[in-house]
């Protein structure tokens, strides 16, 4: 049976507010571009690096194998992939990944992407929990279990969020 480990934000917007936001006109959009967007992407990325940067611009995907999409709080399309997480602004992608920094993710391998309703973006990956700041950074969010792989946020109608472990 798979674990849960639960988080507590403050100041949740209202149900009623996810609700519509969740709407599936809204994602129409998102598909679009996203389909034409991965339809150009290939496994041999152009920016190849061996030096550990933790964001790094460029026109294509970190991965081609995708595991998580959603649409941030500012309109990015964020993309979870095998080797790092990607914030699509329609012209190139900004690529995070994990290095030795304490500010960088948890791990490259992204298992879920997750917009609260505070508009807070959560990733899950392999090796923990991150929650990106408006300074285009990331935090470590505290899980206290020795199993630190995240597969799925979950959020209630009280805006508490969940984590399937």
């Amino acid at each position: 049976m798979p674990r849960i480990a639960k988080f507590a934000p403050t100041n949740p917007i209202a149900s009623a507010n996810m609700k519509a936001a969740r709407a599936p006109k809204a994602f129409f959009p998102l598909y679009l571009i996203l389909s034409i967007t991965l339809s150009s992407c290939r496994e041999d990325s152009a920016h190849k690096t061996t030096e550990p940067y933790s964001a790094v611009i460029s026109t294509e995907l970190s991965n081609s194998r995708v595991s998580a999409i959603t649409e941030g709080a500012q309109g990015y399309i964020w993309i979870g992939t095998f080797r790092g997480l990607n914030r699509f602004n329609v012209h190139e992608y900004h690529q995070y990944f994990s290095t030795s920094d304490s500010t960088s993710l948890c791990d490259s391998q992204i298992n879920d992407v997750y917009k609260d309703s505070r508009g807070w973006l959560w990733v899950a990956t392999v090796n923990g929990v991150s929650v990106y700041t408006d300074k285009d950074n990331f935090l470590k969010a505290p899980i206290h279990s020795t199993n630190q792989n995240g597969y799925q946020f979950f959020e209630n109608k009280d805006g508490k969020l969940f984590l399937n472990m």
